[in-house]
């Protein structure tokens, strides 16, 4: 009878070993240089793995990457992705492919769809990083927006205007107290938000 002793030793022959065929390490060609520290890094980064610096990727190499949104810290600046629906789309969304791109889960992405209406779906690092997102998320039907914590500017307080004048396709703005004057061209207005005001 063998001793199970012996079936240890056994297990342990080289001709008993399993011998992994599968190449796991990236190609010296396929690695990307750090334009900062000038090292190495496996091209599936956003950032240097030694210095930290943003990584210039190629649309080639983007293909390869697969995401990694993190939830960004409160001081954090970041970028905003945004789903807009197609009105009338009848694409068909590949949810649990779509939902492990943007780390959420499954549910929470099927309330966003059902929605029908502009929310934000993820938050990334970097615009390089949400533009790779953006792209990974147009390839499967999704119609998608970029917005920076810059453009929002969330951190500013409004300013107050004593009034407003429409004059030659030019909106005309007169800030309160200082009376300081502000021109903006009808091309560059993103939002006009209608509202009332009530005086007592």
């Amino acid at each position: 009878m063998e001793k199970k002793e012996d079936q240890i030793h056994a297990g342990n022959q080289p001709e008993n070993l399993q011998i992994q065929t599968e190449d796991i390490a990236f190609n010296p060609e396929e690695m990307i240089s750090c334009g900062k520290c000038a090292r190495k890094n496996p091209p599936n980064r956003f950032k240097c793995f030694y210095c930290g610096a943003a990584l210039e990727i190629t649309d080639e190499q983007a293909s390869n990457i697969q995401p990694n949104l993190r939830k960004l810290e409160g001081w954090e600046k970041g970028y905003n992705l945004i789903y807009a629906p197609v009105p009338n789309s009848e694409n068909e969304f590949d949810l649990t492919e779509t939902a492990k791109i943007l780390n959420l889960e499954n549910e929470d992405l099927q309330k966003i769809l059902q929605a029908k209406k502009p929310l934000p779906v993820a938050r990334a690092e970097s615009e390089r990083e949400a533009e790779i997102v953006a792209k990974k998320m147009g390839e499967r039907g999704f119609n998608i927006s970029i917005v920076s914590d810059e453009a929002l500017a969330a951190d500013r307080l409004p300013t107050r205007l004593r009034s407003l004048e429409f004059e030659d396709g030019k909106l005309i703005l007169i800030y309160f107290n200082t009376d300081e004057i502000a021109e903006i061209e009808r091309e560059d207005l993103i939002l006009i938000v209608s509202g009332a005001v009530f005086e007592r």
